[in-house]
């Protein structure tokens, strides 16, 4: 039995690490989360201004209902592919940051739109009574 256990592992071990690489990417591994959400945002709002975005707004709006978890609103306005473009950008670059929540109104005469989402910001940090990730 061990040794068809240690055959499997053995096997499919590039696979086992890609998929271990993958979970590390979907969470963000930060010092505390006031610090980590900072550089996210700072992130975003360079994010914006690369599709020429404007009145972007990013807010942490209400306690996370999972730990390590928050609920992230974004507000922002541009032309309707750059808004496109721009999530596209956000989910290659921010594997942490999930769509939970989209919604895009279009202005047919200015041909923009207003982007409003939630994401959900998956992140770790050490936890302040024992100094370990939590």
């Amino acid at each position: 039995m061990m040794r068809i256990d240690r055959h499997y592992i053995e096997v499919n071990l590039p696979h086992i690490n890609q998929v271990r690489t993958q979970k590390k990417r979907l969470v963000h591994e930060v010092e505390s989360f006031g610090l980590g959400f900072l550089i996210v945002e700072n992130e975003l709002k360079q994010l914006s201004d690369t599709f020429h975005l404007s009145k972007t707004r990013i807010e942490v709006k209400s306690q996370p209902e999972v730990a390590n978890t928050v609920p992230v609103h974004i507000w922002t306005n541009g032309k309707v592919p750059n808004l496109a473009a721009w999530l596209s950008a956000v989910e290659d670059a921010f594997p942490y940051l999930s769509v939970s929540d989209i919604e895009i109104i279009k202005d047919n005469v200015a041909q923009t739109g207003q982007l409003t989402a939630i994401l959900t910001y998956r992140y770790n940090a050490p936890s302040l009574e024992t100094g370990q990730r939590i």
